[in-house]
């Protein structure tokens, strides 16, 4: 029996095949990378299937001529392209006959009847016009948890909502912002004619959030616990610990009991959804993997790997780290690996702090000081940076020296060599660890500046670049000028890097200008002046600071 004798036969009076014109007005704007799974549920003799097969969607690609790339086009067809898996929905048999006839997959006749665990990225339709209301209320409550909706609907449907399954529908239809676009008189001209006007509506219904049972569930009987335990505890912690660890440990907790429920779960499921009904049969259907190793996933191994996540985090976390230097925290970083074997607790944590506050004291130091040297003596040798430091006849050192207002320091690569703009990225690795030891001393009293947004703006012109404690130019021979702003903050870091290297007298800072010895008094002189060693006096806990006074732990 041929195609024109099997849609004679049909009893489906209403089975109007959609216009290949149409049908491509349907389906303008959809993203097809984004389509996996179609269903066509009313899908006739598959006349809109078959119009998305003859679409052509035009791909880009490079290939190599005479050793360079040249771009070329190709057309290649939508179903071919993206593989897309196709079910259909159809009432009438002659028609189911002539889709299966054309390879398409057939699964229901009924679609009002039709129920299925299957998720579809988009339903494409042309129901039946005396029930459409029906058809796309159905579709909508399919997609409800996101997913697409085009569907060919007789305007009177939406324009006349006479009864409440009309009126919901509408509403829906707002709910989801649909697009609506009415059309007149397309099927004039179809192989089976009409005059009806018909809407295009078309919907997209975001993906629904998935909300885990078993991670709430353990949340809500955790935090019920811990609200518990503090209502019955008697003394606090004797360690105090800030917000960000108590939610962090927290959040670890929740997620590694989470995840262990779910891993029972999954093997007392084992049984039941196995491959197949032969006797002895031990292989599943569904697989648990562990960083995507198809191994046995067991509790222990899980939980090593959220500690692994969870320490790797606390380590990049400027909440914990604060002002540690970048050595000590490379130092921690470095046996995040062996900490996997250490639970994500509070102890632990608290251990670590202890542990790294004992070095920090040493870290900060040898920070600092390798900052003076690299803003003096390091580069003198330079020609241009022969005037970065002021020397002075120091206690017992006549190599004594203390950083001047501007410095000059060699400076590479931090231009783009195809832009000639300043390369933002090497510009910050000069720059940062000069202010992060600036930090240290101001005890951020001065206002933040976003050192990454000024050098980006002015990447085209980097001069006089106004930084937190410096102004700077970059210069394309390999310099870069740095001024210092706070000429404070600098005098605070002289005395330091002087105290330390005990180029000041003994008694610096400990007994009035006037009560020094003429000794004392002559290195002064030479390193600051009578005036400015007054004024250390007067304000000695600006100037005069201790390594440990420096540290702030970011807890």
């Amino acid at each position: 029996m041929d195609v024109k004798t099997l849609i004679s036969d049909t009893k489906n009076n209403e089975f109007y095949p959609t216009p290949k014109e149409l049908v491509n007005k349907m389906v303008e704007g959809v993203q097809w990378k984004m389509v996996h799974t179609i269903l066509e549920p009313s899908a006739g003799k598959g006349d809109i299937l078959d119009a998305l097969a003859e679409v052509e969607l035009e791909q880009r690609s490079y290939r190599r001529h005479n050793c360079e790339l040249e771009l070329y086009t190709w057309n290649e067809k939508l179903f071919k392209l993206y593989d897309i898996d196709i079910d259909c929905v159809e009432i009438d048999g002659n028609l189911q006959h002539i889709l299966k006839g054309k390879g398409y997959r057939v699964v229901h006749d009924d679609f009002l009847t039709f129920q299925t665990f299957k998720k579809y990225d988009l339903i494409i339709m042309n129901p039946p016009f005396s029930c459409g209301d029906k058809h796309l209320a159905k579709a909508l409550q399919m997609q409800k948890d996101g997913g697409s909706v085009i569907c060919l609907l007789n305007a009177e449907t939406i324009k006349n909502p006479y009864s409440n399954l009309r009126k919901e529908l509408v509403q829906a239809l707002e709910k989801y912002n649909a697009d609506i676009e009415y059309v007149a008189n397309s099927f004039s001209g179809a192989e089976r004619k009409t005059d009806v006007e018909v809407a295009i509506v078309k919907v997209t219904i975001p993906e629904k959030k998935q909300e885990s049972d078993i991670y709430h569930q353990t949340y809500s009987r955790m935090k019920k616990a811990a609200e518990y335990a503090e209502r019955n505890t008697e003394t606090g912690t004797d360690v105090m610990i800030g917000d960000y660890i108590k939610a962090i440990i927290s959040q670890f907790n929740v997620e590694v009991a989470s995840g262990i429920e779910l891993i029972r779960q999954f093997w007392a499921l084992q049984p039941h959804i196995l491959t197949d009904f032969k006797e002895g049969t031990s292989a599943s259907i569904l697989k648990l993997t562990l960083d995507g190793k198809h191994n046995d996933v067991s509790i222990n191994s899980y939980v090593k790997r959220v500690r692994l996540k969870y320490w790797s985090a606390l380590f990049s976390n400027k909440k914990f780290t604060g002002n540690f230097t970048s050595n000590l925290i490379r130092e921690y970083s470095s046996l995040v690996n062996d900490l996997q074997e250490y639970d994500f607790s509070e102890h632990n944590i608290r251990a670590i702090m202890t542990d790294m506050s004992r070095k920090m004291n040493k870290s900060i130091e040898e920070a600092i000081m390798e900052m003076f040297d690299r803003l003096s003596a390091q580069h003198a040798w330079y020609k241009e940076s022969a005037n970065n430091i002021h020397y002075y006849n120091g206690w017992a050192s006549n190599k004594a020296h203390k950083v001047n207002k501007k410095v000059i320091l060699p400076c590479y690569n931090v231009f783009n060599r195809w832009s000639g703009n300043l390369d933002t990225y090497h510009a910050m690795n000069t720059l940062k660890d000069i202010e992060k030891i600036f930090d240290f001393f101001d005890g951020n009293m001065t206002r933040s500046v976003d050192m990454c947004h000024v050098l980006e703006e002015a990447q085209e012109k980097p001069k006089n670049i106004d930084c937190k404690y410096f102004t700077v130019t970059f210069y394309k021979k390999g310099t870069v000028h740095i001024t210092f702003k706070n000429l404070d903050l600098l005098e605070k870091f002289n005395i330091y890097a002087a105290k330390n290297r005990r180029w000041l007298p003994p008694d610096y800072g400990k007994k009035p200008y006037q009560s020094m010895t003429q000794e004392e008094q002559s290195v002064v002189d030479d390193f600051q002046g009578e005036e400015a060693y007054h004024k250390v006096m007067a304000n000695k806990s600006y100037f005069l600071v201790e390594t440990q006074e420096m540290l702030q732990l970011g807890y």
